[in-house]
């Protein structure tokens, strides 16, 4: 019975999917629409929220099953997401 388990929880482990969150980096340059930050920086282990002074995040979502991972903007203080990244609407 341990076994089965134990087995039944490392096959949960493979299903699930890698989330990676990111802080947006501030705006640089002189059209204000890059960061000076690389994306290894600016990884997150969570995303805290707080009324009024959350800040804006982006989120990777990758399954065992999927292509290319989906990414998504989140601007948590309008609790809508920005847009999703890599499709045109």
């Amino acid at each position: 019975f341990e076994t089965r388990k134990e087995e039944e929880n490392e096959v949960d482990k493979d299903e699930s999917p890698k989330v990676t969150f990111w802080a947006k980096g501030p705006l640089a340059g002189a059209g204000g629409g890059s960061s000076i930050y690389d994306d290894d920086v600016l990884v997150v282990k969570r995303v805290p929220f707080h009324f009024g002074s959350s800040a804006p995040f982006r989120v990777e979502i990758e399954t065992e099953d999927m292509r290319d991972p989906e990414s998504y903007e989140f601007d948590p203080f309008s609790g809508y997401h920005l847009e999703k990244l890599g499709q045109e609407e």
